[in-house]
């Protein structure tokens, strides 16, 4: 009698109508469903959370009235076939392929079903399990790649409608302000290999990125004149920046070895020689690219205006400029102190308008004749 209360005390195992896995731990996931005739229709999804969408989305088409097996007995690419149809129509356009296609091969791992199984709950709960894991824009970058093979198989009549279109991205504080004093430098030149030396002098009295820096060929530099051009950056548009007469000594005394002026691979330099000088300095916190910021910051300190430093820099914007605003205050309140002395009584004397009348006189071009100016 006690054994058979025990029984009936166990709980339930965590079974859902109308879903089952087959074979039985293989993570692949079937739903079971009768039409509206009776007919009894199974079939395989993938995902457990994929099927449960799947059997109620399959339930209430048969209730409305807008199931159509033939739709369903044909279901389509996979993801991964789309997602690589995708890439290989757009590879040769993206400066940062390689970047994609790895962010690409991560979204085919997690979306391993057919496409139109694809839906809105699935991708927002990965963003959300993406987002307790990594930065936003990491999660950004993953989603808008995703957004935009969704788009694309809209436009090629593989989907009606684009399942990751109403989830938002994640919102980015990237007002990172990382910038090199004087002794921090000074340490990492110290510890910094004297062949990369020109490298990272070039960094920090150009501001230029790091693909820029390395993408540098002998052809875009004109010493005559003073100046670099940078092919393909990051704005889109090929733009040509001026050099000091250092920056200048430093790429005359380079030694071209081939057609590119810092001829090692980016990625491997920063990993393996420059992060590794950064801790061997001691220094905290800061990356390659954090050149750029040091080259705005120390203008912004030597009283360069933004709208100057964001034309350096490259910026289409002010808003990014506008992250050394601060940098600037002593050079704003120098500026007000110049209005010391100076009165703000609107008042004028008559010697003062008789002045600046014959300014303005002096201003006028000769041809013009004071009886063809109306006053009124």
């Amino acid at each position: 009698m006690s054994r058979n209360r025990d029984q009936t005390n166990k709980p339930a195992p965590d079974r859902q109508r109308g879903v089952f896995e087959r074979p039985r731990g293989s993570g692949k996931w079937w739903v079971r469903y009768a039409d509206a005739s009776g007919r009894i229709h199974r079939e395989k999804v993938g995902s457990k959370s994929s099927a449960r969408e799947v059997y109620q989305l399959r339930k209430t088409q048969i209730r409305q009235g807008k199931y159509f097996p033939e739709l369903i007995w044909n279901p389509g690419p996979t993801f991964a076939e789309v997602m690589d149809d995708f890439i290989k129509t757009r590879e040769a356009r993206w400066k940062a392929a390689a970047e994609w296609k790895r962010l690409g091969s991560k979204l085919k791992l997690q979306f391993n079903g057919r496409i139109r199984h694809l839906s809105r709950a699935e991708i927002q709960r990965w963003v959300d399990l993406r987002a307790a894991q990594v930065k936003p824009g990491t999660v950004n970058r993953s989603l808008t790649l995703l957004k935009s093979c969704l788009q694309n198989a809209v436009a090629n009549g593989v989907l009606n409608e684009n399942p990751a279109r109403f989830v938002k991205k994640l919102p980015e504080h990237n007002e990172r302000m990382r910038y090199l004093s004087a002794d921090e430098e000074s340490r990492l030149f110290d510890e910094l290999p004297e062949k990369y030396h020109p490298l990272f002098h070039v960094a920090l009295l150009t501001g230029l990125r790091r693909g820029e820096i390395f993408g540098l060929e002998w052809r875009d530099l004109d010493f005559e004149n003073g100046f670099l051009t940078v092919r393909d950056p990051k704005e889109g548009k090929t733009k040509r920046l001026p050099i000091s007469e250092h920056v200048r000594s430093l790429l005359l005394a380079v030694p071209r070895d081939g057609v590119r002026v810092f001829p090692w691979n980016a990625h491997n330099f920063e990993r393996r020689v420059f992060l590794s000088a950064v801790r061997h300095a001691e220094i905290q916190d800061f990356r390659f690219h954090d050149a750029r910021h040091t080259f705005a910051s120390r203008l912004a300190m030597a009283g360069v205006d933004l709208l100057t430093i964001g034309k350096l820099m490259g910026h289409s914007g002010t808003r990014m400029t506008e992250r050394y605003a601060h940098l600037c205050q002593s050079h704003l309140r120098s500026a007000v102190e110049k209005l010391t002395g100076t009165t703000t009584d609107t008042a004028k004397s008559e010697d003062q308008e008789s002045q600046w009348a014959v300014q303005v006189s002096n201003l006028r071009p000769p041809a013009c004749k004071a009886d063809a100016l109306p006053l009124s």
